[in-house]
């Protein structure tokens, strides 16, 4: 009964979203031979194209072009779009995506059972569908905080951020995540007034501690003013021009209060899940503030429902809504048990210099250590890498946790090119390559990967019997100082 049941559906698998997460769920699908159907409310791409990484590291790149007189500030915003545009026709467009064998359908899909949906395009028409399995990968929308007047003014979020046809004078950030952080400091770089605005009591929050100690001065030294442990109680249109009015409380200076203002407020303060108005509790699908509940296969408490990206509320990044993706969709699939593992995902913000982590951080290893636990953190300063000097960035550190045989535990990098040395991290602890196998390897000079190699040769150095290494020099009556050197002391 129940095989007939499924042969009565019609499709093998329908992806409900069509953003990082279900782009890579129906083109996973697609290609294990399921019959697909993507369903998308708006347009292919999702967050990630229109209004978070792609236009995020333009304006990164296109800042420093006005920075240094190759573009004028008033025409970056057509840039911008122009940019977006043309990775949106390269890799997002649903005849590229039919061309793989599945179906798109644009509308709002909303559950009408555990294996059932109705989509209702923007004509009003609708249309009951039916399959196997469903992806669900709705992902999220800005969350706006609860703020005293924020309902009767204008202001901006990453979802409107973009569409800016000119850049303002004075900008005022509610949040100094990463996006708040990173935004800032490319105005910055281009003359904006930039306020940064936190309530926690450091910038980047939710990363590791490191990278803030680090950014605090290169943000100060961009221009940026940044405001940690501030509450926003209040804001409101000021009286004279189009500007807004922000009031503050310091928690730090007694309750001080701050007046700012600013021609254009950018609220940057996290995501909220796009669940609502789904249908979820007709499907049976447990959430947990909105946001889905999984397992490590991506299945929801409805076995026949998997959810992926952002919409979980776990690791809210491109390349984690991917990796949860395939392995949801090699699950609904072929019943292969694919898991997905949130230690292997790499956390880049892209500033100047870039902050990246992975797996243990610096703050996690510390405490490891004062656990008594096996965890050393291998340290070597940008001052003391050649290409990080000639390249006129020597500030920043590169960092390795590791256990005292030499396992990668982890990394923290705050360097100009982190988010790419990650990668070599990466793969190393993936594949239990040992920290003393990276200093034996042999890179190009000079490069930032050279600085690897300097951490693992730290390692290696540290391991070093030095008493057998002076029983052996006094043996064969060697004449230098004697044997051994400090890790700190390596070229």
């Amino acid at each position: 009964m129940k095989r007939s049941i499924l042969k009565q559906t019609d499709y093998d698998v329908v992806v409900i979203g069509g953003g990082a997460a279900g782009l890579t769920a129906s083109a996973t699908a697609v290609s294990l031979g399921a019959s697909t159907l993507l369903v998308e409310a708006d347009r292919l791409g999702g967050d990630c194209t229109w209004f978070g990484c792609v236009p995020s590291k333009a304006l990164l790149s296109l800042a420093e072009l006005v920075r240094c007189g190759d573009l004028r500030r008033d025409d970056l915003p057509a840039r911008l779009r122009a940019i977006r545009q043309q990775i949106y026709e390269h890799a997002d467009t649903p005849e590229r995506f039919e061309a793989l064998g599945m179906e798109v359908c644009f509308g709002r899909a909303r559950f009408t059972g555990p294996g059932a949906i109705v989509v209702e395009d923007a004509e009003g028409g609708t249309r009951d569908i039916t399959a196997r399995r469903f992806i669900l990968c709705a992902g999220t929308r800005p969350a706006l905080p609860p703020v005293h007047g924020l309902e009767d003014i204008s202001f901006e979020t990453t979802h409107s951020f973009f569409e800016m046809r000119t850049i303002p004078d004075r900008l005022l950030i509610l949040g100094a995540g990463a996006v708040g952080v990173e935004l800032g400091q490319a105005c910055a770089r281009m003359g904006v007034e930039v306020t940064l605005v936190e309530r926690e009591d450091r910038i980047l929050p939710a990363g590791d501690p490191l990278w803030a100690e680090h950014m605090m001065p290169v943000l100060e030294r961009d221009g940026v003013r940044v405001l940690t442990g501030t509450t926003v109680t209040r804001v409101e249109h000021a009286r004279v021009g189009r500007s807004v009015r922000v009031t503050a409380e310091r928690a730090h200076e007694n309750g001080e209060i701050l007046e700012l203002e600013a021609d254009m407020l950018l609220v940057a303060t996290g995501r909220a899940p796009a669940t609502d108005a789904m249908g979820l509790e007709q499907a049976g699908i447990a959430t947990t503030g909105g946001f889905v509940k999984t397992n490590a296969a991506g299945r929801t408490s409805n076995r026949r429902v998997y959810a992926a990206g952002d919409v979980t509320g776990r690791d809210l990044f491109t390349h984690a809504a991917g990796a949860q993706a395939r392995a949801a969709a090699v699950h609904a699939v072929l019943r292969f048990p694919q898991k997905y593992d949130s230690r292997a995902i790499p956390k880049v913000v892209y500033t100047h210099p870039e902050c990246a982590s992975l797996g243990m951080s610096s703050a996690e290893a510390a405490r490891a250590r004062a656990e008594g636990k096996d965890v050393k953190t291998w340290s070597l300063p940008l001052s003391s890498l050649d290409r990080a000097v000639t390249d006129g960035h020597p500030e920043g550190v590169l960092q390795i946790q590791a256990t005292r045989r030499g396992r990668i535990l982890g990394a923290t990098l705050v360097a100009e090119r982190a988010g790419e040395l990650l990668g070599t991290v990466g793969l190393a602890m993936q594949n239990k390559v040992s920290l003393s196998a990276l200093g034996s390897l042999i890179v190009a000079y000079p490069t930032w990967t050279d600085g690897l190699r300097k951490l693992g040769t730290q390692h290696t150095l540290s391991r070093l019997p030095t008493g057998l290494l002076r029983l052996a020099a006094r043996m064969l009556r060697l004449r230098g100082p004697a044997a051994g050197i400090s890790p700190d002391d390596i070229v």
